[in-house]
C-alpha cells in the first residue's frame, strides 16, 4: 500500500482490489491440506498465528526481513504450486505466470543489477527481485497475498498483475501508469524498502524511538505511541501506515470494527501462517567482503571488535552472511561491547555467560572500565533474548582466576574463603562477574578479606581473635566465649592476614552493640536488651557480623541466664553472674512476671565474677549465725531492721535465713531501716505495708532513710501528701497521733479534729505491731 512519492513520507491507504474474498478463502482452505513441507525449508515450522503474539514495534525482524536466501526458484515455485493446485479455466494463476523483464542498473540504495529476459516465471522474478534487492522472498509473496491474493487466487484478474502489490496506488486515484505490470511493481517496492532502509532518518517513521501512528485512515479514530524497533518493521508502516486495532486482533482472520486496519495484520499473520516466526535469524551479522562482524539494533550496526564480545552476546543468535549493500543501509555506531542499554527504561547491564546483569550506578560502570555513555542501545525483542540475571555486585573475578575480590574503597581485597564473600554480602550468594584485567589492575590489591563473624589465629601466635566486619579483630579472652559466638572451628591465617586486621583493645565479651542496639550474645543468637544493667563491659561489633547471629527472645527486663543440667538461674548484674535464691525472687526481679532466660554454656558462667547470690529487693534475710535481720536495698545493699513493726509498716513481709555468702554480698551502711523513708526525693511514711507521701511540714519526726533505685518495688500510694499522721492499731480503738517520732493517744472527738486543724481527718488501722513499736509519747497537746 504505498504511495507514489516515496520521499514525502506518509500517504494515504490505496483501495484494495476488489474481489470476493470469501471465495478466495474457501478455495485457500480446500488446498491447505496439499502444503509440502520443501515450501519452508530452511524456516521455523509454520503454525497458526495467535494474535498474542503479535508485537507492533517489531512485525518482522531484520534478519527475516532482509535475508534474501530462504528460498530458491524451484522452492518458490513449489509454495506457489502448493498454494493453487488447480488453477480455473482461463484464468492464469501466479504459479503459471511469465512476462519479460526490464533490466535494471545496480541501485546505490543497496539493489544489484537485475538482468532482465525475454520471459521468467513469477518464481524465478520473485527470487531474482529478492536477490538483487536483498529482501526475503518470503516477504515478497506475502506482500503479493496481502495486497491483490494474487498467491493464493484460482482466477486472478489483470488488475490484480498490474498493480501486484499496490506500489503506487493512492486512495484517492488510480494507481501511477509508470509502475503497472507485475514485474514493475515487485522490483519498485522491493526497492522502495532498500531506500527505506538507506535513508531512515528522514522518513515519517523512524526505528529505535517512539513513533505516532494512527489506527486508521480515518483521522478521527485516533492513534496510539509505537516504539519501532527495527528497520524491516518501519519500512512496513512506511508501506502501509497503520497500527491494527485491538478489534482487528481479537478477529484475526476476519474484520474488526470501524477503526480497524489490516495491511501490517494481514503482512505478519501470513507470514507466521506460511513461513513461521516473524523474529527467528539473528541480530549479528557477517560482512561477506570484509569478514567483519556486527550487531544491528535499530537503525544502526556495531562493530564487534573481539569474538569474547561475540560470545558475550550469542543469545542475539550466531552471525549470519550479508552483503556489504546490506549493512550500507545502517549507520556505523561506536563498537560494541558487552555493556548494554535498553532505550525505554534507561536500564543499563552488563552481558556475561548469555545473560545480563544490571548496574545501579554509572560510577559502578566505570570500575568495571566502561563508560555509561559507550553502552549500546537494544530493542526490546533483543533485549528480551538476553535473561535478567543477578545485578553487578562489588565481588569479581579476573579471567583464569578463582579468586573472588571485593572492590572497596578504590582498593581490590582478595576474599579468603566463599563463606565470607555470603557474610560480607549480607547472607546471600551475590553474582560474581568476571572484570577485565586492565579494569581490575587499575585497583590496587588490598589485604586478604577473612570471613566476618569467624575465629582466626596466626600460626606464630596462641591468640584467637574474631574477625569483625572487614575491618578489625577482636580477641576472644576463652573458648566458651568462642562458643557464646557460634564459633565452633579456628582457621590459622599467615601473620600477613591477621596483621591486616587492626586490633580493638578490648577482648571480646557476652553484650554487644549491633547497630544501636546492646543485647547479650549466647549460642550464636543475640537477644537484645531493653535496658542493659548487666554491668558487662560492651563490645561494639560491625553490622556484617552482627548479621551473622541467630534471632534470640528479647529481653524486657532483667538478664537472667542459666547453664545446660543446671537449674540455678543467674542473674546478669555489676558485671557478675549471681544465683538466684528462688523463683519467687526471680519473679520479682522481672517485675513479677517470668523472664527470658538464655542458656549459657557452665564455662561462660564460671568465667564471670560470682560475688554471691541475689534475692529481690527488700527481702527479708538473716544468717544462720546472727539473730540481725536485714533488709536488701536493691542489688548491692543491706540496712538492719529495727523492729517487725517497721517491715509491717512498709510490708516487707517475713524473714528468711540465707547463706552467709548470699548476705556478704551486700554491702552495709551502718543505717537502720526506718518507716519513713525517701524513694527518689520524696519521703514517705509507711502504714499498713503501703508507703504513703508525707508534706515537708508534717510533724511525724520519724528519721528518714534514703532507699535505692529499686525502692520503686513497694507498693505507693499515689494519693495527696499527708499534712498529719492519725493511726490506730487493728485490735484497739484508741487512735494516736504520730508526732516527733512518737505516738501520742488522742483523748476525744473534738481533740482529734482540732489536732488536724479543724477537719476529720484519715486515720490508718495498721498491725498491732507497728503501734506498740512506736515509742510512746503520752496523751495528745493541743
Amino acid at each position: 500500500m504505498y504511495r507514489p512519492d516515496p520521499e514525502r513520507g506518509a500517504g494515504v491507504i490505496r483501495r484494495p482490489v476488489t474481489r470476493n474474498l470469501v471465495a478466495i478463502l474457501s478455495v485457500f482452505a480446500l488446498v491447505l491440506g496439499l502444503l509440502t513441507v520443501g515450501a519452508t525449508t530452511g524456516q521455523d515450522s509454520a503454525e497458526a498465528a495467535s494474535a498474542g503474539d503479535f508485537n507492533p514495534g517489531n512485525i518482522i525482524s531484520d534478519a527475516e526481513f532482509y535475508n534474501p536466501g530462504t528460498m530458491t526458484a524451484n522452492e518458490i515455485q513449489g509454495f506457489l504450486n502448493s498454494r493453487v493446485p488447480n488453477c480455473r479455466s482461463g484464468f492464469v494463476c501466479l504459479k503459471d505466470y511469465s512476462q519479460a523483464t526490464a533490466s535494471q542498473s545496480a541501485k546505490s540504495e543497496g539493489c544489484a543489477a537485475y538482468p532482465g529476459s525475454g520471459s521468467e516465471s513469477a518464481a524465478t522474478i520473485i527470487a531474482k527481485v529478492a536477490a538483487a534487492c536483498g529482501i526475503n522472498p518470503q516477504a515478497l509473496l506475502v506482500l503479493l497475498e496481502k495486497e491483490t491474493s494474487l498467491v493464493s487466487d484460482t482466477w486472478p484478474s489483470s488488475l490484480q498483475y498490474r498493480k501486484a502489490v499496490g506500489y503506487g496506488c493512492p486512495d484517492t486515484a488510480d494507481c501511477d501508469a509508470n509502475y503497472y505490470g507485475f514485474f514493475n511493481q515487485l522490483y519498485n517496492a522491493a526497492y522502495q524498502f532498500k531506500k527505506y532502509q538507506a535513508n531512515p532518518g528522514s522518513r515519517g517513521y523512524v526505528a529505535g524511538r517512539w513513533n505516532t501512528i494512527q489506527w486508521n485512515p480515518n483521522s478521527s479514530c485516533g492513534s496510539s505511541n509505537v516504539y519501532i524497533e527495527n528497520q524491516a518493521t518501519a519500512g512496513l508502516y512506511l508501506y502501509t501506515p497503520y497500527r491494527p486495532n485491538d478489534a482487528a486482533l481479537n478477529n484475526l482472520y476476519g474484520t474488526g470494527d470501524g477503526c480497524s486496519s489490516y495491511g501490517n495484520r494481514n503482512f505478519w499473520r501470513l507470514f507466521t501462517d506460511w513461513f513461521g516466526d516473524t523474529h527467528s535469524g539473528s541480530s549479528i551479522v557477517r560482512d561477506t567482503s570484509s569478514g567483519g562482524l556486527f550487531l544491528i539494533s535499530g537503525t544502526s550496526k556495531y562493530p564487534i571488535p573481539t569474538m569474547d564480545v561475540y560470545y558475550a552476546l550469542a543469545n542475539l543468535g550466531s552471525y549470519r552472511d550479508v552483503p556489504a549493500s546490506y549493512l550500507a543501509g545502517y549507520s556505523t555506531g561506536t563498537a560494541a561491547s558487552e555493556l548494554v542499554r535498553n532505550p525505554l527504561t534507561g536500564e543499563i547491564a552488563l552481558v556475561q555467560a548469555n545473560s545480563r546483569h544490571r548496574f545501579s550506578t554509572c560510577n559502578q560502570v566505570s570500575d568495571w572500565g566502561y563508560n555509561c555513555s559507550t553502552a549500546i542501545d537494544l530493542m526490546p525483542g533483543q533485549w528480551a533474548k538476553l535473561p535478567s540475571s543477578g545485578d553487578v555486585s562489588a565481588f569479581v573475578v579476573q579471567p583464569g582466576s578463582s579468586t573472588v575480590y571485593y572492590l572497596n574503597a578504590a582498593t581490590r581485597f582478595p576474599v579468603d574463603e566463599w563463606a565470607g564473600v555470603l557474610r560480607l554480602n549480607g547472607g546471600g550468594a551475590p553474582w560474581v562477574g568476571t572484570i577485565r584485567n586492565s579494569a581490575a589492575e587499575r585497583f590496587p590489591v588490598g589485604r586478604v578479606l577473612a570471613t566476618p563473624a569467624t575465629a582466626v589465629k596466626s600460626a606464630s601466635s596462641s591468640d584467637v581473635f574474631l574477625i569483625d566486619g572487614w575491618g578489625s579483630r577482636i580477641r576472644i579472652p576463652s573458648m566458651a566465649i568462642l562458643s557464646e559466638y557460634g564459633l565452633n572451628s579456628i582457621r590459622t591465617l599467615s601473620d600477613n592476614a591477621i596483621n591486616g586486621y587492626p586490633r580493638t583493645g578490648a577482648d571480646l565479651t557476652i553484650v554487644a552493640n549491633c547497630n544501636g542496639t546492646e543485647g547479650l550474645v549466647h549460642g550464636g543468637a543475640f537477644s537484645a536488651l531493653n535496658s542493659n544493667g548487666t554491668g558487662i563491659p560492651v563490645t561494639g561489633l560491625d553490622g556484617t557480623t552482627c548479621a551473622a547471629f541467630a534471632g534470640g527472645a528479647a529481653i524486657a527486663s532483667a538478664a537472667f541466664v542459666l547453664t545446660p543440667g543446671s537449674p540455678d538461674v543467674y542473674l546478669l548484674t555489676g558485671g557478675a553472674a549471681r544465683p538466684v535464691w528462688g523463683w519467687n525472687d526471680v519473679l520479682r526481679l522481672n517485675n513479677g512476671s517470668a523472664p527470658v532466660i538464655s542458656a549459657l554454656a557452665g564455662g561462660t558462667v564460671q568465667g564471670l565474677p560470682q560475688p554471691g547470690g541475689v534475692v529481690a529487693p527488700y527481702s527479708l534475710v538473716k544468717s544462720n549465725q546472727d539473730a540481725t535481720v536485714w533488709v536488701t536495698d536493691g542489688l548491692d545493699k543491706k540496712l538492719r531492721l529495727d523492729s517487725f513493726g517497721t517491715s509491717d509498716a512498709l510490708g516487707l513481709g517475713s524473714y528468711r535465713v540465707v547463706p552467709d555468702q548470699l548476705l556478704n554480698a551486700y554491702g552495709t551502711t551502718g543505717a537502720t531501716l526506718s518507716r519513713a523513708v525517701s524513694c527518689s526525693g520524696t519521703t514517705y511514711v509507711g502504714l499498713g505495708g503501703t508507703l504513703y507521701s508525707v508534706s515537708a511540714g508534717n510533724p511525724h519526726g520519724l528519721p528518714v532513710v534514703a532507699l535505692g533505685d529499686a525502692c520503686g518495688l513497694l507498693n505507693r500510694s499515689g494519693g495527696a501528701p499527708l499534712d498529719r499522721v492519725f493511726l490506730k492499731s487493728s485490735t484497739s480503738s484508741v487512735v494516736y497521733y504520730l508526732a516527733g517520732g512518737q505516738r501520742r493517744a488522742v483523748n476525744s472527738w473534738s481533740d482529734l479534729v482540732a489536732l488536724n486543724g479543724g477537719s476529720v481527718p484519715q486515720i490508718f488501722t495498721v498491725n498491732p505491731s507497728e503501734v506498740s513499736t512506736l515509742p510512746d509519747g503520752g496523751a495528745a497537746t493541743l
